[in-house]
């Protein structure tokens, strides 16, 4: 199988390696366990969330998700995952931002805000059942 990835890989420029290098980064985060946060800055969770929310909303995915890397040391590990849910969702991946939604809940319910609930479709055959809450 590697073999074959081969040539598609070496096709790709520096950009979409770096890009598909750092999605795998983030998948790793949902299996992985969680690092200890070494400084979580409020202020930092303000300016990090208003930045990638103005990445995410102008379709700038890859860009909303490098800054989400920047800054993971200044957010917690739940905090990241509900953010990284949030791009993915506005991107049109359901499924995978539910994911990510899941894995933020397990860490830290409260990550996605009082009021809010966390949805994660359960996804069978490509078709979507129901919603389950995680």
């Amino acid at each position: 199988m590697r073999d074959r990835m081969d040539e598609p890989w070496s096709n790709l420029s520096d950009e979409e390696t770096a890009a598909l290098m750092g999605i795998s980064e983030d998948f790793y985060s949902l299996s992985d366990a969680p690092p200890t946060v070494a400084r979580v800055d409020p202020s930092s969770h303000a300016t990090v969330q208003r930045s990638v929310i103005e990445a995410r909303d102008a379709g700038r995915f890859t860009v909303a998700f490098e800054l989400l890397r920047k800054c993971a040391a200044d957010l917690s590990p739940a905090k990241l995952a509900y953010l990284r849910g949030t791009i993915w969702k506005s991107a049109g991946d359901g499924a995978t931002a539910g994911l990510f939604f899941e894995h933020a809940a397990g860490l830290d319910l409260s990550v996605a805000g009082p009021t809010s609930v966390i949805v994660t479709p359960v996804v069978v055959e490509g078709e979507t059942s129901n919603p389950r809450k995680p």
